[in-house]
């Protein structure tokens, strides 16, 4: 995204800003170079700020705030700075504080109860139960490895993931253009699909990540963590709309890494590498007998299921998916040869 410069001698940018976004960022440890492309803006444009040769716009100074992770105060200071009205409330600032304060205590007790975890499965539940409530509903764990032809991707058998995303990305051969993968194993820190600038992605990658929003993904979440043999341990989460502000990611990076940290030390099985996504067998023989257009009364005697146990399993099938209903489930299994 292109920004225009406005210089000094047109608009001259209040003094306190370009002194407050130098402090920021060398508190935050980062070079000019580095913020302006987590930004996506161009060094030089940066400097420009930091020299006070530039005014911001009230939308830059949150995008600044935003990647130097600033609490409310610092971002209030800083739009006062630049001229601009604070955006957060003493008494909203000091209510996000504390909602930040129990979201960090809440992950902090899900760290510990994963390292305390006596198996893969129960590490699993205790990081899904803490990623669902706060907005993301599937996961999965895995490791990357560089092979002859490209990245190549072994999932841990553990993980709720979102077969139906991953069967549609492997029926129209995406894994080479995904531009995820290749960030992932590039990456060393957390990061949401939203922080990646649209410039780096090309239109097929652009359209991939549209096409995400019919399996009612808006986001994503991942976690890599770069091993000493060239493999990278990873945990890639699928979201719908997601806060995405400094403390849930504090948070999710917090719980992700414990997943990551306690998997490999229980050994938790892996699927064979690059592995096809499946929807379990007791779950497609349901979905088929759904497609064919069984009621709920005649799959349950067929499957020796209560009702209610149907209708409950159906809806789980179809959030696996990433679908609305059963019915839009059963034809999108359909479409991907799942059944």
């Amino acid at each position: 995204m292109a920004f225009s410069l406005s210089l000094a001698a047109d608009r001259p940018c209040p003094t306190g800003f370009p002194a407050l976004l130098r402090q920021h960022r060398k508190r935050d440890g980062r070079s000019q170079m580095n913020l302006a492309l987590d930004m996506g803006i161009s060094p030089r444009h940066l400097g420009f700020l930091e020299k006070g040769r530039a005014r911001p716009s009230a939308d830059m100074v949150a995008r600044i705030a935003d990647a130097l992770a600033l609490a409310p105060a610092e971002r209030n200071a800083m739009l006062l700075a630049a001229g601009f009205a604070p955006t957060i409330a003493p008494a909203a600032a000091a209510a996000t504080a504390a909602e930040a304060a129990s979201l960090a205590l809440a992950a902090f007790e899900t760290a510990v109860a994963i390292a305390g975890a006596g198996g893969a499965a129960a590490a699993v539940d205790i990081a899904a139960r803490f990623l669902a409530a706060n907005g993301i509903a599937h996961f999965m764990t895995g490791t990357l490895r560089r092979g002859p032809h490209g990245w190549e991707v072994t999932r841990d058998a553990d993980g709720r993931p979102a077969i139906g995303w991953l069967r549609h990305n492997e029926v129209n051969g995406y894994r080479n253009h995904d531009y995820l993968i290749r960030a992932t194993a590039a990456a060393s820190a957390g990061f949401f699909w939203s922080d990646i600038p649209p410039g780096l992605l090309s239109p097929l990658q652009r359209r991939i990540l549209d096409e995400a929003q019919d399996f009612q993904i808006a986001d994503g979440f991942v976690m890599p963590v770069q091993m000493g043999d060239g493999s990278v341990r990873a945990l890639s989460a699928w979201a719908g709309p997601i806060d995405t502000d400094l403390a849930t990611r504090t948070a999710v990076t917090l719980v992700a890494t414990a997943l990551l940290d306690r998997l490999a030390r229980l050994g938790t099985p892996a699927l064979p590498v690059n592995d096809p996504v499946r929807l379990a067998a007791a779950d497609r023989d349901m979905l088929a007998f759904f497609a064919a257009g069984y009621s709920i009364d005649g799959i349950g005697q067929r499957l020796a299921l209560a009702e209610a146990e149907v209708e409950r399993r159906l809806r789980s099938i179809a959030a696996t998916m990433g679908c609305a209903s059963p019915a839009m489930a059963a034809c999108r299994a359909t479409a991907l040869k799942l059944i």
